[in-house]
């Protein structure tokens, strides 16, 4: 935990965390000194608990050369962190405080320390986005990178790029599933031995950004029962169904007794990996899949 330090910083947020070796912890957090402007902080941890500095100060801000007007900048809600195969940190960045406002710009900026960082460029020419995470997947033996982004409103932005300094353009993920989560505030990637298994992202119904959840979309396989009785297809159609995590699908079904089969397509959505006998089935069933 980090604290924050009374009115003399009176708020810590939008945290980036890395484990960089089993004793070696790096967080970027934001923090804003009174009267001044939102920057980027720093702090070291052994264990991912314990950290220094424990309270916000005006010690570790992060140093940042060759950025125009680095003092007034509004550096908030995006403090992205990743370090690559050599040991560079790659740092991304936005700034509320430029002239127009708009367009959001995801910054870039590297360093080989944990604080003394140097401006290199813009990654986005073309896209208002706010970054909030990026992730490195090796696919045959190439290092593509997953980063998400958001504009606190109703839907999440994604890139896939090989060149960290220069980003295509951006795609939208998904929008909101309904009124809780119609504004959204942060996207998180939940990811494990080279495998994106989803994400988490903060959002609310209130336009203040006030009354926020975290809510989870899982990349899973779809699974669809269709009715012999009826042809009534169940599930594979978005709202319809849901994930109790990355592998377990929920749907809704009838209460009654239904015969009819089975259809499992990979996280793609559309490669068919099993296709079940005619069974028969009831609300309730928990059925597992075994490849």
């Amino acid at each position: 935990m980090i604290e924050h330090n009374g009115n003399t910083i009176p708020h810590v947020n939008n945290s980036s965390v890395l484990k960089l070796s089993p004793n070696s912890w790096l967080m970027y957090y934001t923090q804003k000194a009174e009267p001044g402007y939102n920057k980027p902080a720093y702090a070291t941890s052994a264990d991912g608990a314990s950290w220094v500095p424990y309270k916000a100060n005006g010690s570790n801000y992060l140093q940042m050369a060759n950025y125009n007007n680095w003092g007034t900048a509004d550096v908030n809600g995006s403090n992205v962190l990743l370090v690559d195969s050599n040991g560079t940190r790659h740092l991304f960045f936005t700034d509320f405080n430029i002239p127009s406002k708009t367009p959001y710009r995801v910054h870039h900026a590297t360093s080989t320390s944990n604080n003394s960082y140097s401006y290199v460029g813009d990654v986005n020419s073309t896209d208002s986005q706010i970054c909030t995470d990026i992730k490195s997947f090796k696919a045959n033996g190439v290092t593509y990178y997953y980063a998400v982004s958001h504009l606190n409103t109703y839907y999440i932005k994604f890139n896939v790029t090989t060149d960290l300094f220069k980003w295509p353009a951006s795609s939208q993920m998904f929008s909101n599933f309904g009124a809780n989560d119609k504004y959204i505030t942060s996207v998180g990637i939940v990811a494990a031995n080279n495998r994106m298994y989803g994400i988490l992202y903060g959002a609310g119904p209130d336009v203040n950004l006030n009354q926020n959840s975290i809510f989870a979309l899982w990349l899973t396989k779809k699974v669809t029962f269709i009715s012999d009785e009826t042809g009534k297809t169940w599930g594979g159609s978005g709202n319809a169904e849901r994930s109790h995590g990355p592998n377990q699908v929920v749907m809704p079904m009838s209460s009654s007794f239904t015969t009819g089969h089975y259809n499992i397509y990979d996280t793609d959505g559309y490669t068919l990996l099993f296709s079940s006998p005619q069974i028969t089935i009831r609300s309730g069933d928990v059925w597992k899949f075994i490849p």
